[in-house]
């Protein structure tokens, strides 16, 4: 990853050495795991399963990572296309006959179940995922 490609990715490298333990190996690594949004959203909202899928990041730093950035990172609001495959998974789900509520229900499911989807066939193959999470439960 290029991080000056995107200022975001940049920021976050930077503050990320900011965290008590946490230097330039670990900062780059989580980086180039996750995505900008998904980073800001995983510490706004306290996720410390998302940052300990990172290679190097466990328990504590992850916990450490939450405790010191909270306060600096907003939740980050889609930006245009980010967010586009989730639009495109509800769509379908309510097209089907779920509310917005299941359906949100059935994809988050469906994200934990999965990676985060980057082409086509992943979509597809997490609106499947999304089907079989919510027959699960009903």
């Amino acid at each position: 990853m290029d991080l000056g490609t995107s200022p975001e990715s940049r920021a976050h490298f930077l503050l990320l050495q900011s965290v008590n333990g946490v230097g330039p190996k670990v900062a780059f690594s989580i980086v180039c795991v996750l995505a900008s949004d998904e980073l800001s959203n995983a510490i706004a909202q306290g996720s410390q399963k998302i940052l300990e899928s990172v290679p190097g990041v466990g328990k504590k730093m992850a916990a450490r990572i939450i405790l010191e950035l909270q306060e600096k990172i907003s939740p980050s609001a889609p930006v245009e296309g980010q967010e586009n495959w989730r639009e495109q998974l509800r769509s379908a789900l309510v097209g089907l006959g779920y509310s917005q509520r299941e359906s949100d229900e059935a994809i988050e499911s469906a994200v934990k179940a999965s990676r985060r989807p980057t082409s086509e066939q992943e979509i597809s193959e997490l609106l499947k995922l999304a089907l079989s999470q919510s027959r699960r439960s009903k």
